[in-house]
């Protein structure tokens, strides 16, 4: 099952939190329970034209987006 989380604003920790990027429209794509892919939202939604479900962070509140969980908070 793919999910896209999209039209959030997506803060990455990678390499570390000091160094991570920070994406304003960004999206993060969830396949089977892990995080496939991160990115723009215009560039992983044409990468995941059809996925399973669609989230968008502008309807949802906050969204916090680990490696292991991902958690609506309203």
């Amino acid at each position: 099952m793919t999910t896209l989380i999209r039209n959030g604003l997506v803060v990455t920790f990678e390499p570390d939190a000091l160094r991570g990027r920070v994406i304003a429209d960004g999206a993060v794509a969830v396949e089977d329970g892990a995080i496939a892919a991160i990115g723009e939202t215009r560039d992983l939604a044409a990468r995941y034209p059809k996925p399973d479900a669609v989230l968008d962070a502008l309807d949802a509140g906050r969204l916090l987006v680990e490696e292991h969980a991902v958690v609506l908070v309203r």
